[in-house]
């Protein structure tokens, strides 16, 4: 092992182990596939009624955001399922 000084936390040395191949100091990129794209899923068309509970629970689940931040995203910016979208993207 060798010291390394130029230590971005301190003063501190700290060790490296130069006999390991460099790849196994890297960490796997974790994939986001999981993860909701708001415009990758359903219609385009239509508005969103934040005055009925199933439409609100529905759209909540989808954009996978809380009732009361789609009721705000929805006095912001309307209730156009495509505006929302565009919103909730950025």
């Amino acid at each position: 092992m060798r010291t390394n000084k130029n230590n971005p936390l301190g003063s501190a040395e700290y060790k490296i182990n130069a006999d390991q191949p460099e790849e196994n100091f890297l960490h796997e990129i974790e994939s986001d596939g999981d993860t909701l794209e708001p415009e990758t899923f359903g219609t385009d068309v239509g508005t969103i009624d934040v005055s009925d509970p199933k439409s609100l629970e529905y759209w909540s689940e989808q954009f996978q955001i809380s009732k009361d931040e789609l009721k705000a995203t929805v006095l912001l910016r309307g209730n156009s399922i495509a505006e929302i979208k565009r919103f909730l993207s950025v």
